[in-house]
């Protein structure tokens, strides 16, 4: 298993990761939306929404991530090269998205699929590092 991140990622996370064999990075980021507002939510907020702390968010389209080196990068999903193929649950496994609705995330979702592998992203690490 491959564990990209900083000392400040979620130990428990990265241990339960690390016993299912799979190559799954975890990095330290938030959910981004198409005008570069970033969220530790993938869901819009609107009135009434139970996302708070993010005002402006219109749901995400992708993840900001920090890498290892401390450069940062913005990981769209969708089909242009390099976009990530779809979003991931916490488990590291493809997000079914939510029933009933438009949206290719749940609430299970944690990160995203690039080239097979899932990203998953620590947003409390995210939080203070973007």
């Amino acid at each position: 298993m491959r564990v990209v991140g900083g000392a400040r990622g979620s130990t428990v996370a990265r241990q339960a990761l690390a016993a299912d064999g799979k190559e799954t990075a975890v990095l330290p980021g938030m959910f981004v939306d198409s005008g570069g507002h970033t969220c530790d939510s993938p869901f819009p907020t609107a009135a009434g929404s139970w996302v708070t702390g993010c005002s402006g968010f219109t749901g995400a389209v992708g993840v900001e991530v920090v890498e290892s080196g401390g450069s940062k990068s913005i990981i769209d999903v969708g089909t242009a090269p390099g976009d990530a193929s779809r979003w991931a649950t916490y488990l590291a496994t493809p997000d079914s998205g939510t029933a009933g609705t438009a949206f290719g995330y749940s609430t299970s979702t944690r990160g995203v699929i690039v080239d097979g592998q899932a990203v998953l992203i620590d947003v409390v690490a995210g939080a203070s590092a973007l």
